[in-house]
This record gives structure tokens, sequence and C-alpha cells, in this order.
């Protein structure tokens, strides 16, 4: 039933505030979501990514900016009677969400490559200007329980670009980077012509050896 939702072949590459029905599902299992999990979405949109959670048995807090796209979210939730709570606001300025500040997951699927300026973000102090990636997992790992993962979608190569030396850094340094799933051949998204990756890191020390899951995939078809 919960297919049935994508209308068309159009919708199932998502839309602006929309994750495709089958990346959310694998953002969820990448994220190894478990039965009674604390889930987050920053980036909450129309709220696929927290219904698959909550579909696996997990809670979901979300947070959107647009709230009208949370108005959808909310009737989406709804309809297959899910476990999900969403706020409406500006993520960045959340000190907590619903009074929580301890999350077993982040799972989000963030717009990319937007600026944010002179905002308060962990890890980041004395970066003037971010991108939205970095301030997501930078943020979002920050509300992790020790051991909790953050799951997210962004640019190929945003780790191993010139300008990502800094944030490549803090990761290897602080945190344990875990899958890497890498599209090639054409975006996932209708709405973008980026092509992207997936990847996952987790609230504890990394190995000393940095053995990383790295997998790629053909097509977004696949």
């Amino acid at each position: 039933l919960e297919s049935l939702f994508e209308v068309s072949p159009d919708a199932k590459r998502g839309g602006e505030y929309s994750t495709p029905l089958e990346v959310a599902k694998q953002m969820v299992r990448l994220a190894e979501t478990e039965p009674g999990d604390l889930v987050l979405d920053p980036a909450a949109g129309r709220g696929t990514i927290l219904s698959m959670a909550a579909g696996c048995g997990a809670r979901g807090e979300g947070v959107e900016i647009n709230p009208a796209v949370l108005r959808i979210a909310t009737f989406y939730v709804d309809l297959f009677d899910r476990e999900v709570h969403f706020t409406v606001g500006d993520f960045f300025e959340q000190d907590t969400i619903q009074g929580t500040d301890s999350f077993d997951r982040v799972i989000v699927d963030p717009p990319f490559n937007m600026r944010l300026e002179n905002i308060e973000v962990p890890y980041t102090e004395g970066r003037d200007v971010l991108k939205s990636e970095e301030a997501f997992i930078a943020k979002g790992l920050s509300l992790l329980d020790d051991g909790g993962t953050i799951t997210i979608s962004v640019p190929s190569g945003f780790l191993d670009s010139k300008q990502q030396a800094w944030f490549r850094e803090l990761v290897l340094d602080k945190f344990r980077l875990q899958p890497i799933v890498q599209f090639v051949d054409g975006p996932i998204y209708r709405h973008t012509s980026i092509d992207t990756a997936i990847i996952t890191l987790s609230k504890e020390p990394a190995t000393a050896s940095h053995d990383i899951q790295y997998a790629i995939i053909d097509s977004p078809e696949d």
C-alpha cells in the first residue's frame, strides 16, 4: 500500500522534498535501525525516511522548516499509523527536539551544497561558513548517544575534495566512518544533476586501520 503513495514514475525519483521510497528503505537498512530505536530526521520533508524507520519498529522525530510540506508528512505517517512526531522549525535553531537531545539514529537526506553562515554547530568552531552537509553531520553527531549512527546522503566525492580536508580530518579523528555507497552514471534525484553517495558515521572512536565498507551502484535504477 505504501508504494502506491508514489503515484507516478517520476515521483519514484523524488521531488525537492521527497526521498525516493527505495532510497529511504535502503538508508534505514544501512543505519541498522532496530525496534525501539529513537530516530531523528532533521530535514524530514514528506516523512518518507521516518515512515520507513517506524515501519521497522522505531520511534521517529522529524524537523522540517516548511510547514506546508510538513502537513503532507503528517498525513503520510498517520495514514500508515506510524509512531512519528514532527516539529516545525529550523533544525539549527533547535537546542532539543521535543525535549530530547539524545538519539540512537540520525537518518537524513538534506539539501545539497547550501551555504550556511554564522550558525553555531558543534565540532565546527571557527568556521563562519559551512556547507549544509557538514552542518547536518556535525549537529547530528552531537545529538547521538555514544555508539549511535548518522546515515546521510551527500554529493559524491564529498569527503575527498581539498575543500573538505578539515572535515575529513575531523571525521577520521573523532568518529568511525562506516559504509559508503556511491551511485554512478547519473543522479538518483530528478530535481538535481549532482551524483550522490550515502555514508554512515558512528559516534565512537575510529579503528586504527580505518577499514571501510565501500560499494558502487552502477546505475541509480539499481
